[in-house]
């Protein structure tokens, strides 16, 4: 009677999590991608808003207005995705919250965002390089001549050669800003993908008769006959 009591319950199926449709069970590795993407949202965020801080004709000069209040925007938005995708599937109390197909619909308006923020701050940085080849010149020219043609000479506190310098530290954070905006794009592509394929393999054995079931069922078979054999 005890043999029996105890074959039935190595029988029982184990709780199947990862093949929930509703949420699935990320991996550790997938949680280090998510805490990247907010490591890296947060210098965004901080670099965008060092390129808001320039004057208002540099920035109407420079044409950056834009995409540095934008990567602003998709950084806090970014915060706020990752906060429902983190907490809701590790807080018990939020868990009622989570649902894998809200997750795959943030991280694909996330691909969107995010492309669009880095390619357009790219392209604005790239229609800037003449300008601050132009404004590095004219600020040797009228400062100082010894400096002759130096790209990168800025050497005294000519209000000229300040504009110039504002030129290319605003450049520069925005080569950053595209950089790392393209490297949080891809990182939003593992997420999605991942969460894509997690959801069609739950979808697959959720099709299957009984469900995952039968699963469990075969494993613990297998585990109760090796004891068998064993005994």
């Amino acid at each position: 009677m005890e043999y029996q009591q105890t074959q039935a319950t190595v029988l029982q199926p184990p709780p199947i999590h990862h093949y929930s449709i509703r949420g699935l069970e990320t991996p550790k590795w997938l949680l280090i991608v998510r805490i990247l993407q907010f490591v890296i949202s947060l210098a965004i965020l901080s670099l965008s808003a060092a390129i808001l801080s320039a004057d208002v004709l540099i920035l109407a000069l420079l044409g950056m207005s834009d995409p540095a209040a934008l990567g602003v925007a998709i950084s806090v938005l970014t915060w706020l995705v990752l906060l429902y995708a983190v907490l809701t599937e590790k807080l018990h109390v939020l868990r009622k919250l989570h649902h894998v197909v809200v997750v795959m619909a943030l991280d694909s308006i996330m691909l969107v965002l995010w492309l669009s923020t880095w390619a357009l701050t790219a392209a604005r940085r790239g229609a800037i390089d003449p300008l601050m080849k132009q404004a590095n010149m004219d600020a040797n020219k009228k400062c100082d001549s010894s400096y002759g043609g130096n790209y990168y000479g800025f050497y005294d506190n000519c209000a000229d050669k300040k504009t110039a310098r504002a030129y290319k530290w605003r450049g520069d954070a925005a080569a950053a800003v595209a950089g790392l905006g393209a490297l949080e794009w891809i990182l939003f592509i593992v997420t999605f993908a991942w969460t894509v394929a997690g959801y069609a393999r739950a979808r697959a054995v959720a099709a299957q008769p009984h469900g995952g079931l039968e699963m469990g069922h075969r494993e613990a078979k297998s585990t109760a006959q090796h004891t068998t054999t064993v005994v």
